[in-house]
């Protein structure tokens, strides 16, 4: 039904039930919440130009400020030690 929404909006589902309101409304946030998180556009054109003019341009850029990327890092560490904490053999 989330499918659906997205893909032919609202209009057309004008009998929904709460929960699916609610979850149409918990999509909506989250989206609104992705967008708040992502990087300005003057850091994703200076990436862009980076990757354009440079000798040797790195084949992935992170963008975003110092705080966001040491979040990314931090959880990509955690999802790492939960994936590793549920094998017989660990690193640690």
């Amino acid at each position: 039904m989330l499918q659906n929404v997205i893909t032919h909006g609202i209009s057309d589902y004008q009998f929904v039930t709460q929960a699916e309101y609610e979850q149409i409304i918990n999509l909506l946030k989250d989206v609104v919440t992705y967008f708040e998180q992502s990087p300005e556009p003057d850091m994703v054109a200076e990436a862009i130009l980076h990757a354009f003019t440079a000798d040797t341009p790195r084949r992935r850029y992170l963008v975003g400020t110092r705080e966001e990327l040491s979040s990314v890092i931090e959880r990509m560490f955690q999802e790492i030690g939960q994936l590793n904490g549920k094998h017989n053999k660990s690193l640690r």
